[in-house]
């Protein structure tokens, strides 16, 4: 599972427990403005394809975690990054101009962290 934190211009995720050496990174950290969207969305996170698992773990209803890559030019496709063990709890943020344009992480609660993020990128700088 991940913690999110909204630190001033920055958003950081952090990867918590044993996620941190499935996924191969404890943290990840990214401009606010480079956050086009956050969602708590199940039905997203089956959408946004995983092709190739370069690093990363992937246990059939157990875990997604780690850095996965998909070929193609259409919006879902490129880097992503998982730490997901149930797409219930699953908070999908779209990035631009970022080594990843998907972060799909499992939260606590996925409704009040989207919330929170969305009202940190409406904020005027």
């Amino acid at each position: 599972m991940a913690r999110v934190e909204v630190a001033g211009d920055r958003l950081i995720v952090h990867i918590e427990g044993l996620d941190k050496v499935l996924a191969l990174k404890s943290r990840l950290e990214v401009p606010l403005e480079h956050v086009l969207s956050a969602d708590a969305d199940p039905d997203l996170a089956r959408r946004i394809p995983r092709w190739l698992r370069l690093p990363g773990t992937y246990i059939p209803g157990l875990i997604t975690a780690g850095s996965y890559y998909t070929p193609g030019d259409t919006e879902l496709d490129g880097w992503s990054f998982w730490d997901v063990h149930d797409l219930a709890t699953a908070l999908v943020l779209h990035l631009a101009h970022e080594h990843y344009r998907w972060l799909v992480v499992g939260v606590a609660d996925p409704d009040a962290t989207v919330a929170q993020i969305r009202a940190a990128i409406r904020r005027p700088a």
